[in-house]
């Protein structure tokens, strides 16, 4: 389905380039514009989706630095291990639920 944008956040490295966007459902989009891109039905999917908050996602943010997060498949609190998984790093998000979530992706 389409929901509304309620914010976004490029992290590009050299070797992928990947947009979080925030949605107003709570969720948040990560794609990875570089990931599948000689096939435009797949390039257009995201590598993951996020579900955490209950009401519309207000900010997202990336850190280059590794720590604590919440592992988005999991939905458990992971250690970064020093190899971050895709290379995306930690993410943070918050919301108009006033919550403000730390995720190691």
């Amino acid at each position: 389905g389409r929901y509304t944008v309620t914010c976004l956040e490029w992290r590009p490295t050299t070797t992928s380039l990947i947009l979080a966007v925030g949605r107003e459902d709570g969720s948040i989009a990560i794609h990875d514009l570089l990931l599948n891109a000689h096939d435009t039905k797949k390039a257009s999917l995201p590598v993951a989706v996020l579900r955490d908050h209950l009401s519309a996602v207000t900010c997202v943010a990336w850190s280059s630095e590794a720590g604590m997060g919440i592992n988005a498949s999991a939905g458990s609190t992971a250690s970064a291990s020093g190899t971050r998984k895709h290379g995306k790093g930690v993410f943070f998000s918050s919301g108009r639920d006033s919550v403000i979530n730390t995720w190691l992706i």
